[in-house]
């Protein structure tokens, strides 16, 4: 089968990428809504970018109404935010918190998450899971013509569970350990299931 992608609608050619680019790890990105209180969000259109320096990129849509999500907005405005990598075992959780909230209000108090604080950083990160990257902006791309915003954030510093390392003479980090949730196409949500050395 070919698609000509100019044939498609928007929202078809939304549904044909999700389902192509597979699996698409999460970003799950808390943010400091500047009220005391924190939002969170997962985010699929998200890789590494560069190793020098770090960066990590988010791809940030807009709300139905054509505003600004609350992360675009808090990353924005208060430049720090947190992208934890979220473990199959919280795929309710992840899916919960995409839910539209009322802005200021928290995903975090709403789920009833349990934070920890990051050593030299500002915000705090999610204590269930296993990988936290503290991050700050680094630049907001605006696209012309789409609705997305590329926010390109630069790694500070990054929590790992000691659960989740591999003895050895240098760091070896377990993906399966991790347990990955990988988002599919559709609802559909993936695991690992085995990794393969070359």
């Amino acid at each position: 089968m070919h698609i000509d992608l100019n044939d498609l609608k928007p929202g078809h050619i939304y549904g044909l990428m999700t389902q192509i680019l597979i699996p698409r790890p999460i970003a799950w990105v808390l943010s400091d809504n500047g009220n005391g209180e924190f939002n969170l969000a997962p985010f699929s259109y998200f890789t590494g970018i560069s190793s020098s320096p770090p960066l990590l990129m988010i791809s940030i849509g807009k709300k139905q109404d054509g505003s600004s999500k609350d992360t675009l907005a808090n990353i924005e405005h208060r430049d720090n935010f947190v992208v934890h990598i979220p473990a199959t075992s919280q795929q309710k959780e992840v899916t919960a918190s995409a839910e539209p909230l009322p802005a200021l209000e928290s995903e975090v108090k709403k789920l009833g998450l349990d934070l920890a604080d990051i050593n030299g950083f500002p915000l705090p990160r999610l204590k269930t899971c296993q990988i936290a990257m503290a991050s700050v902006k680094h630049q907001i791309i605006r696209l012309d013509g789409v609705a997305q915003s590329m926010v390109v954030g630069r790694v500070k510093s990054v929590y790992i569970s000691d659960d989740v390392i591999k003895e050895g003479e240098r760091l070896n980090v377990s993906a399966l350990a991790v347990d990955p949730l990988c988002r599919l196409g559709s609802s559909e949500y993936g695991n690992l299931g085995k990794t393969i050395k070359d």
